[in-house]
């Protein structure tokens, strides 16, 4: 009997040779320069980055002038608690340990509302969304080592996904201390799916903190903003159309969207692929079928109140496809999703978004 999972993979595949699109930035910030418009009462800086394996950049109404070495310690605070880059880092230890149990140090709770939020977002989009794939991410070829497959093994596949799934993590709270509990000895966690957009929100907070009232924060793509910009207007980010890889150079907007005090994340399968058994396989896996997934969404855009939780959607309805994420983020009042995919028969992109999406549409091209 045919495997329709497999069968549906084949089918999928060809849509993706037919449109090898490069997403060089799923998102465009707008009207980032560094010159004020004249008359302009608020005065703005622009410091820019490196983190986490890419960029940031940050708009800001502020005299601070030390912002710029805030942000980077901030950071590097960060990185030392998510990076799975970082072998001394807490989650590449918790990674490491063979025990069932660990605890440590958790004072700000980063840790603590990353992993409750992630639940919240895994059992919403039905196991899509998924910290635990890391053992799969590896075996396609994805993580840190950037090791390629050569050829996918379903008997290997079906053995990882034994240590797949959020419920076979526990955990809980006391004072300042965390502790995991796992349930099967090999799970590990990569919290990469939601972490540039939880590094957008603590910065955030940091400028909150310093009585910063306008802002754009921006890590990899993923945005959050707040107030105005410096034209005195609402932010507008712009998303990208997908363009085939020799036109790259002739970059252009998918649609242009409007902020009011929102973040906004998107996730697409065009910025990282490799090629394995002689097809080519997106970097977003399935922890559900335990294979790299390829389908007709394209991209997906979401927009909601945090940048974590708009990462995370991002990534899980990407997994989903677009049917199923679509009759997700319909039920979901907190978000508001922009679908980019293939038509039915493959042979153009199209947009698809939930109803509440539309009043954030600047344009679409």
């Amino acid at each position: 009997m045919s495997n329709p999972i497999r069968n549906n993979r084949k089918k999928s595949i060809t849509f993706f040779n037919k449109y090898i699109y490069l997403f060089s930035s799923l998102v465009i910030l707008l009207g980032c320069q560094s010159q004020l418009k004249e008359n302009n009462s608020l005065d703005y800086v622009f410091i820019k980055g490196e983190t986490m394996g890419t960029t940031y950049s940050i708009k800001a109404s502020t005299h601070h002038q030390n912002l710029k070495f805030r942000v980077d310690s901030l950071l590097g605070s960060f990185n030392s608690v998510f990076s799975t880059y970082d072998t001394s880092s807490i989650i590449s230890i918790i990674n490491r340990t063979n025990d069932d149990s660990i605890c440590f140090r958790d004072i700000e709770s980063h840790f603590y509302n990353t992993l409750n939020l992630s639940k919240e977002v895994w059992e919403n989009t039905q196991g899509y969304f998924d910290p635990t794939v890391m053992p799969l991410v590896k075996y396609w070829g994805f993580g840190p080592k950037k090791e390629a497959l050569i050829q996918a093994n379903p008997i290997e596949i079906d053995a990882i996904l034994l240590n797949i799934g959020l419920d076979k993590l526990q955990w809980t709270k006391y004072d300042n201390q965390l502790c995991l509990f796992k349930s099967v000895e090999d799970l590990s966690i990569d919290l990469n799916a939601i972490a540039k957009g939880k590094g957008v929100d603590l910065i955030c907070e940091m400028l909150q903190n310093l009585d910063i009232e306008n802002y754009m924060v921006e890590i990899g793509g993923e945005v959050r903003v707040k107030g105005i910009n410096d034209q005195q207007e609402f932010w507008k980010i712009g998303i990208d159309k997908p363009i085939s890889t020799e036109n790259l150079s002739n970059r252009q907007n998918q649609a242009i969207i409007q902020l009011k005090n929102q973040a906004i994340a998107s996730s697409g399968n065009y910025r990282n692929f490799l090629q394995v058994d002689g097809e080519i396989v997106g970097h977003t896996i399935n922890p559900i079928s335990g294979y790299a997934e390829i389908n007709d969404l394209l991209a997906v855009s979401v927009i909601a109140d945090n940048c974590a939780k708009a990462d995370a959607y991002a990534t899980g309805f990407m997994a989903m496809g677009f049917e199923k994420a679509f009759n997700v983020a319909k039920e979901i009042e907190s978000i508001k999703v922009l679908f980019i995919k293939l038509n039915e028969d493959g042979s153009d992109i199209e947009l698809q978004s939930t109803n509440n999406f539309d009043a954030s549409i600047v344009s679409v091209n």
